[in-house]
């Protein structure tokens, strides 16, 4: 009788880990959906920000003074780049960057 105590611990400490890991692998799931569909939210709202932008500024905007409150936006600035391209592309960059960070992290 004394055996059986002593063989259903390692079973219980053995289910007890499992049960924990697979917690963590919930909790670890749970966040990476949060993250993901924050990401995503964040994207959607910028991606449409960027194409208002860029419709404004090539059809621009109506006042008193004229039609050019945004064109310079549209002009090449640097190189063959206007400004709305170089900052579209700097938005890119930084959000590949930040989930680079959050990929090496949860590794």
């Amino acid at each position: 009788m004394s055996n059986e105590p002593q063989d259903n611990q390692p079973r219980m400490r053995r289910a007890t880990r499992y049960t924990k890991a697979q917690e963590r692998r919930l909790a670890q799931s749970r966040a990476d959906q949060k993250f993901y569909a924050q990401m995503f939210t964040v994207c959607g709202v910028l991606a449409l920000f960027v194409i208002g932008l860029g419709l404004v500024a090539m059809n621009g905007v109506s006042t008193s003074e004229g039609n050019e409150t945004l064109a310079d936006m549209s002009v090449a600035w640097l190189g063959p780049f206007s400004k709305l391209e170089l900052f579209g592309l700097a938005l890119v960059v930084i959000i590949a960057i930040l989930m680079y960070l959050r990929m090496r992290k949860r590794g």
